[in-house]
């Protein structure tokens, strides 16, 4: 049994989109072409009655000319009546022409008539056939726009399809692409990890030889170093003994401690605190001496004086006695500044002060070649004393010290030298409080002011003391060689 048009278009669109967009195309075409054999029926058919109603508007022409000559002659023949009657001649011709003339007429009209309702049906009828051709222009028209939506529906879908393809033949490339570059960057990788294990493993191997070779020289260094120090301790007898002499203070007490110079005359003095509870006379023994090296730091011409703190009960340790500068009426142990007993401070400067008159007077009253300084607690107090004393001294050295709330901090001594050295590890002096302590010497415009703060180390500034001190004197005594 045969299928029907219809059921066969929605077999074939079941099959493929391609083939059901192709079969209504040509369902759209077939339509067309129908449409098209209507429009040239129509045509005809139109063309024939435009021909019968242009012999029907003849005919209603010839019915008028014939109508109006027939209404000529009747006239002619009224008149020529008319002329008959006022001649008094016969007029019975003359009548009978009227009579058929009127009869004439009468036929004329009719058939006018008959003619114009003619040329009206004609006309109707042509006026329908045109609107009926208007339908069909109208009906080929939407299958033209049906057609051309199908074929731009159709040409869309083969772009969609031959985009998705394309991509999906660009993702397919991409998906290789990206399969050789990982593996190519795999390769490199393993490459370069390879070559790093080669690398460290020979860095490694050299670090060791270059570690036992350290060892060994160190080792050998240590081993060298131990015998000379042996053979010292053996000698009894101290090291640069021939850069200075040592004495006591003479007419100034004998808690005085003086290092002079042995090969040069006196030019340069340097006043020293120690740290609390310790003593003036320690700095002259230490090995290796903290200001005479013959390699470290070379000057003859420096005289060097260690006055040694009395001792006195401190109230924040239950009246224990101690080596110290000042008394403490507090132990914060370190949080912050403690409160000082200011008899006790006055003390010690006036004492200081005497000293200070007495190094300036042997140096012909030039202040500037007399330095002070201090460590810990004695920083605290030089610093005071440098501050208060009525001349400009040549400048001031302070080991984990801070300033003290009780200095001044005057306008004159703005352009002294200042050189302060801090821990960063420091529990007793810390940083976080004892920089506050030096801002009030930035903000009364001391210029010539140097703070450093080195990290790693503590209150027992070990042989750094030392270091930073042959810095000082080597940045501020002429002729020191470093």
């Amino acid at each position: 049994m045969p299928l029907s048009a219809s059921l066969q278009r929605r077999l074939v669109a079941k099959r493929s989109p391609c083939s059901a967009a192709a079969a209504a195309l040509a369902s759209r075409r077939l339509e067309e072409r129908r449409v098209q054999v209507d429009i040239t029926a129509n045509k005809r058919e139109l063309l024939q009655l435009q021909r019968r109603a242009r012999a029907a508007l003849r005919v209603v022409g010839r019915a008028k000319k014939c109508l109006s000559e027939i209404k000529r002659r009747v006239k002619i023949a009224m008149a020529t009546l008319e002329n008959m009657k006022n001649r008094g001649g016969s007029t019975v011709r003359a009548s009978h022409m009227l009579a058929v003339f009127r009869l004439r007429c009468r036929d004329a009209l009719k058939s006018l008539s008959v003619a114009k309702r003619e040329h009206a049906a004609a006309r109707r009828v042509r006026k329908l056939q045109g609107e009926k051709l208007g339908k069909t222009y109208a009906k080929k028209q939407q299958c033209k726009n049906r057609q051309k939506v199908e074929s731009l529906r159709a040409r869309q879908e083969k772009q969609g399809r031959a985009l998705e393809t394309r991509e999906r033949k660009r993702q397919r490339q991409l998906e290789k692409r990206h399969e050789e570059e990982l593996a190519c960057l795999k390769a490199s990788h393993a490459a370069a990890e390879q070559h790093l294990r080669e690398r460290q493993s020979n860095a490694t191997l050299a670090l060791k030889n270059t570690s036992t070779d350290r060892m060994r020289q160190l080792r050998t260094k240590h081993d060298e170093g131990t015998k000379s120090y042996r053979d010292w301790i053996a000698s009894q007898e101290w090291r640069h003994a021939d850069k200075f002499k040592l004495c006591v203070g003479g007419s100034l007490g004998n808690a005085l401690c003086i290092l002079r110079p042995k090969t040069q005359a006196h030019q340069y003095t340097l006043v020293y605190l120690h740290q609390f509870s310790c003593c003036g006379f320690g700095y002259a023994h230490d090995k290796p001496h903290y200001f005479y090296s013959s390699t470290k730091f070379r000057f003859n011409g420096l005289k060097i004086v260690f006055p040694t703190a009395p001792e006195r009960p401190i109230t924040a340790q239950d009246g224990w006695e101690r080596r110290a500068w000042y008394d403490y009426l507090t132990d914060f142990d370190g949080v912050r500044e403690d409160k000082v007993n200011m008899k006790s401070l006055r003390e010690t400067r006036d004492r200081i002060f005497q000293l200070l008159h007495h190094e300036i007077g042997l140096l012909g009253g030039d202040a500037s070649r007399v330095f002070i300084g201090g460590a810990s607690q004695g920083c605290c107090t030089a610093m005071h004393c440098a501050l208060q004393f009525p001349l400009v001294l040549g400048g001031f050295v302070g080991i984990v010290g801070h300033l003290l709330s009780c200095s001044p901090v005057p306008q004159v001594k703005r352009h002294m030298p200042i050189s302060l050295y801090n821990g960063r590890d420091d529990d007793i002096m810390r940083w976080s409080w004892v920089r506050k302590t030096f801002r009030r010497l930035e903000d009364a415009g001391y210029s010539n002011l140097r703070m450093h703060c080195e990290p790693g180390v503590d209150h027992k500034t070990g042989p750094k003391e030392r270091e930073w001190l042959v810095d000082f004197l080597a940045r501020h005594v002429p002729n020191a060689q470093r």
